[in-house]
């Protein structure tokens, strides 16, 4: 279970802050403060300094703000931070080695250790990517809660999904344009605004094909009902329209798993059932990223695919290893001032009791 750590002595101060440094006791800055990271923040992968909305504490001073880091000091002015406006609100510089850097107040790590191992030192267990399938299934439900105010007796929620799954790509917008415009809805249920010229040369001529196609027949296809049958007596018969509509069936897999089950069916448990029983409709590559932090090797259902991409979305990618429910036990501070409980305090990673 490893972190691809990159080549980058950044990187590597990056890794540092966000899975080391919440724990690290005895951090001075280079002025003498006492230094203590309450919160990492949130890593910055547009123009700015590389980390956003970080909370240290200073002499016992709490600051806001956001952190950069260098190799060294000096490479504040090299890199034109001098001059930038973004980095005005910096609250602190973490470099390898000090001489010649900026009025701030800095830390020198000159040794940032192994980063770039999981914390936990243990995989999920089958009970956890259970209840974070669980959470999965609960933000697709809120999702669909608010889609339902643009749905209609011909146009269910369930259907717009489908047409979600058809508008994939780089001309999304210009096709939910589309879709907006074909169905008279009062509203883009994305919340995407179309910004894009009605003469670009991107034509995503075959999927507006397959839209119309769908708009034109599906109103007239019997509503989904997975319990009776099963799915897999489901999948069959719908089959036959998605060969009609030339739409490849791992997209039928895709809208069921996605859309079918959580706008059908309200109660989590039924829903996770049906996921339990539903293989994956394709790999997305990221699994095999969040494998190496879980521990989970093998992914057979999309109750699994659907509680790694939990654990993905709120743990790994933004590496709050401080938060994650893995690595909590082995956190001395008292987690109900954390981040953790105020991002998760609704989550059934904490409260087991709600699903069960």
């Amino acid at each position: 279970m490893t972190f691809r750590v990159q080549n980058s002595r950044e990187n590597q101060l990056i890794n540092w802050w966000f899975q080391i440094a919440p724990d690290q006791t005895g951090l001075k800055t280079l002025g003498g403060e006492q230094l203590i990271v309450i919160a990492p923040g949130q890593r910055n992968d547009g123009p700015g300094p590389d980390i956003r909305d970080a909370v240290i504490a200073l002499d016992g001073r709490i600051l806001s703000g956001p952190v950069e880091m260098h190799r060294g000091t000096r490479d504040w002015y090299a890199h034109g931070h001098d001059t930038d406006a973004a980095y005005g609100e910096v609250i602190l510089h973490v470099v390898n080695r000090a001489g010649g850097g900026p009025d701030l107040p800095t830390l020198v790590v000159t040794n940032p250790g192994t980063v770039g191992w999981c914390r936990a030192r243990r995989g999920l267990t089958a009970r956890e990517l259970y209840l974070a399938a669980a959470d999965r299934y609960r933000y697709k439900r809120e999702k669909v809660r608010k889609w339902r105010r643009f749905a209609s007796v011909d146009w269910p929620v369930v259907h717009l999904g489908l047409l979600d799954c058809l508008a994939f790509g780089p001309s999304r917008e210009k096709l939910w344009w589309y879709i907006v415009q074909q169905l008279q809805l009062s509203g883009n249920p994305t919340g995407i605004d179309w910004r894009g010229s009605y003469q670009s040369r991107n034509r995503p001529s075959r999927q507006r094909d397959q839209i119309d196609r769908v708009v034109k027949c599906l109103p007239e296809v019997d509503p989904p009902e997975l319990l009776s049958g099963g799915w897999r007596a489901w999948e069959t018969w719908w089959r036959p329209y998605f060969r009609d509509w030339q739409i490849p069936l791992t997209l039928l897999r895709e809208w069921t798993i996605n859309w079918v089950v959580s706008a059908t069916y309200s109660d989590i448990i039924t829903g996770l059932k049906i996921w339990q029983e539903i293989p994956p409709a394709r790999h997305y590559g990221l699994e095999k990223t969040v494998k190496r932090f879980t521990g989970w090797y093998r992914i057979d259902t999309a109750l699994e695919q659907q509680g790694l991409l939990f654990w993905w979305l709120n743990g790994c990618q933004a590496q709050q290893c401080h938060i994650c429910p893995l690595t909590r036990l082995s956190v001395s501070e008292n987690l109900s001032n954390t981040l953790y409980d105020k991002r998760l305090e609704n989550s059934s990673l904490v409260n087991c009791e709600r699903i069960v």
